[in-house]
């Protein structure tokens, strides 16, 4: 008895649901679009900087689409062995190796935050100052 009267009930909704009016497709996102102000500064650089391991010296450049730096040759960390090399991606460092195993996060060499801080110095943006440089006592 239940049975006899869910079936029309369910065939009166489905009819009723199943409406041929098309929805409008949603609005595409314009491309041309004018960036609000305060999104402006939030874009990710779009220098990226790097330290490779070459033949035993390490040498630090950055890459900007197809755009690179000159290269500086400076002595190379004991974690990065040779073939390899550190990306500073933000506050973290990445290691790129052939070796799949050994890929993933790694400290940050010192050269290679140093060559991308003065580098974004001398385009004049804006940072936090260092950690380290908060730490230390003034006045002594």
């Amino acid at each position: 008895m239940a049975g006899s009267r869910t079936a029309p009930l369910i065939a009166l909704l489905l009819a009723v649901g199943c409406e041929t009016s098309e929805r409008p497709p949603p609005p595409s996102p314009q491309p041309d679009a004018a960036i609000p102000s305060q999104f402006v500064g939030a874009r990710r650089p779009s220098r990226t900087y790097y330290l490779a391991n070459t033949s035993g010296r390490c040498i630090v450049y950055w890459v900007d689409g197809q755009q690179h730096s000159v290269s500086r040759k400076l002595p190379c960390p004991r974690e990065l062995e040779r073939g390899e090399r550190a990306r500073l991606a933000e506050r973290v460092c990445m290691r790129e190796s052939n070796d799949h195993s050994r890929e993933g996060p790694m400290r940050c060499p010192q050269p290679l935050v140093n060559a991308a801080h003065d580098d974004r110095q001398d385009a004049g943006e804006e940072r936090l100052p260092a950690a380290r440089a908060a730490q230390r006592p003034t006045g002594q």
